[in-house]
């Protein structure tokens, strides 16, 4: 590993050329945008520590007692709390993974409830209170979903569901110095900071 900076001046252009360059960004979450929902729009889903059928998790802390707390997940159609909890635990780091245990159906819904899903993909009738919006997308992660997507939002003053774009924006960490440490130290620095 060696920065192309760092390179003996008498190297060749091929040797130079051929040296990626590696660029980090802390994604610390994402900010909702949603013009047709106010009380949804500009609130932070931070990232957490657990995965839902092997992908991210993101929470939204309620500020307020009137609001709720929120969840940012992915739901596999017909799939259940249970089944999104533990999946992926028994395999390995170095596993192979078919590609079509990864992208299959399901939707990323924000819920009051974590684990909720929308009927439409199996989920049960009792949670439907707790959703706030969903869009059905296979994206391994909300960095992912299109700008623009129309997702399936909960209007309360209609007692329905609309159809309307919602964006899900990465906020980027603001030390991004903390995130090219790690590759820029030695294996021997790396294993003592994982104390």
């Amino acid at each position: 590993m060696v920065k192309p900076k760092d390179l003996d001046e008498d190297v060749d252009g091929e040797t130079k050329q051929s040296i990626d360059t590696i660029t980090v960004q802390g994604i610390v979450g994402f900010t909702v945008q949603c013009g047709a929902v106010p009380a949804l729009s500009g609130r932070l889903f931070v990232r957490q520590g657990v995965e839902f059928y092997e992908r991210p998790v993101y929470v939204n802390e309620a500020k307020l007692l009137e609001d709720s707390t929120l969840y940012l997940y992915w739901f596999k159609d017909g799939g259940d709390l249970n089944e999104g909890l533990s999946m992926g635990n028994e395999r390995n780091i170095r596993d192979a993974v078919d590609a079509s245990e990864i992208f299959q159906s399901g939707c990323w819904v924000v819920s009051a409830k974590m684990g909720a899903s929308p009927t439409s993909s199996g989920g049960d009738h009792v949670d439907t209170e707790y959703l706030v919006a969903y869009l059905n997308d296979r994206a391994f992660s909300p960095y992912y979903i299109a700008t623009g997507a129309k997702w399936w939002v909960k209007d309360d003053t209609l007692g329905s569901w609309i159809s309307t774009q919602l964006d899900c924006m990465h906020q980027v960490s603001q030390k991004p110095d903390q995130a090219m440490d790690f590759f820029d130290s030695s294996d021997e620095e790396d294993l003592s900071d994982s104390d």
